[in-house]
């Protein structure tokens, strides 16, 4: 997407070294940033939401959707809503006001943050958007695949807080999608594919110890992502993939006891090993598998499945094709109470649709699985091709709860 010469993203954005509300960098003030924030939660837009600040001159579609991005950090009583009595709690901050001060006299409603004391914790606590209410914002951007120009497109998404999903596919459109889901912002690297699995164990180990996660195998080589404002460290380990049921449930509930996520299995140097991913978490993880709902099965089949699991706090993960059958992989991380809700959404016809669909899914806490395509009357019958869709609540951490995916 075009920029301007002013934007709003880098003035607002966070140090990498601890999170912050974004009106406490500095940059903000009551005439300015602050002004521009107010019009905002008067629903102002157009010219009128940046005239006489020193963002006049920047395109006031572009500034409305950094807002936009910023709007968990911004939601001062946590209702979900940026109004005016957000917007006169920043403008209070940024005069000096403290204490009972800052909410005195205004309603916060019945909000998940109702009392002084809880904003002023809020904003203590560097603003943090909710990750089991998070409203997941999505983007998608020109399809580029050589490395220089994808690293460049991947870290200027990153600086702004977006994530790489993947390559996008819609009707006959190709594109890259990103989401946005937390305050927080990312950098990206990437290295030459390895060819042997004892190369690739050293390469995964020495990006984790850096802060950086596994991101995606990719034609152009194998891709990287840290988490500025998180202090986590990552180790993986590359056993060799089972291909039983029994055998797999085995593998990754003994590695899970430990805290190692099932990322996928991949073939490398003539083998197919099993990836597991463990962050200096508490998470502990517990895995189950059920029938599949690929074939002779709906979407609605699928629902009630997942959101069967999903009460009993297991996320659903994939598919998966063993010898002895295909079937449905669920996790569990043990060490908190998430429970999740699915939904399977139409199918859309461009990108720009699927963005459109995806962000009115967000505000309702839905995060983007995926397209899938299911097959109720077996293979040779009508496809039912589907959008997925699940509501993480009361869930703690990016593995579990996050748009961007797992390690």
């Amino acid at each position: 997407m075009a920029s301007r010469a002013i934007s709003l993203a880098l003035i607002m954005s966070v140090t990498p070294a601890t999170a912050a509300c974004p009106f406490t960098d500095g940059n903000w003030g009551l005439t300015n940033k602050g002004l521009v924030f107010a019009r905002h939660a008067s629903a102002l837009t157009g010219p009128s939401l940046v005239a006489n600040t020193n963002l006049s001159s920047a395109n006031p579609v572009t500034v409305k959707r950094d807002l936009d991005n910023l709007r968990g950090p911004l939601d001062m009583n946590g209702d979900a809503q940026i109004t005016s009595v957000d917007s006169a709690i920043v403008a209070r901050h940024l005069a000096g006001y403290r204490g009972p001060a800052l909410t005195a006299g205004l309603n916060l409603g019945a909000s998940s943050r109702d009392t002084n004391a809880k904003v002023l914790a809020f904003i203590d606590a560097g603003c943090p958007a909710a990750i089991g209410a998070r409203t997941p914002l999505y983007e998608a951007l020109v399809y580029v695949t050589e490395r220089t120009a994808l690293l460049a497109q991947m870290n200027a998404q990153g600086t702004r807080g977006f994530q790489y999903i993947g390559g996008l596919f819609v009707g006959s459109e190709f594109g890259n999608l990103y989401v946005k889901d937390q305050n927080t912002n990312f950098t990206y690297e990437a290295q030459d594919a390895t060819s042997t699995t004892n190369a690739l164990l050293v390469q995964l180990n020495g990006f984790g110890a850096r802060g950086f996660r596994f991101d995606s195998f990719l034609t152009s080589g194998n891709y990287y992502v840290r988490d500025n404002t998180a202090n986590l460290a990552y180790n993986y380990e590359l056993p060799t993939a089972p291909t039983t049921t029994s055998g797999f449930l085995t593998q990754a509930n003994d590695r899970g006891a430990s805290g190692f996520y099932f990322v996928f299995t991949y073939s490398i140097g003539g083998s197919t090993v099993a990836i597991y991913g463990k962050d200096t978490s508490d998470a502990r993880y517990q895995y189950e598998l059920h029938p599949s709902t690929d074939v002779n099965v709906s979407a609605d089949d699928f629902v009630v499945q997942a959101n069967a699991q999903g009460q009993r706090g297991f996320r659903y993960a994939s598919g998966f094709f063993f010898t002895d059958g295909s079937r449905n992989i669920y996790v569990k991380d043990s060490a908190q109470s998430a429970n999740y809700s699915y939904k399977a959404s139409a199918t859309v016809s461009s990108s720009a649709a699927l963005v459109s669909q995806a962000n009115a899914e967000g505000q309702l806490n839905f995060i983007y699985v995926g397209g899938q395509i299911f097959f109720p009357n077996g293979y040779a019958g009508t496809q039912q091709p589907r959008n997925l869709y699940f509501n993480p609540a009361n869930c703690a951490g990016w593995v579990m709860c996050s748009a961007g995916g797992a390690f």
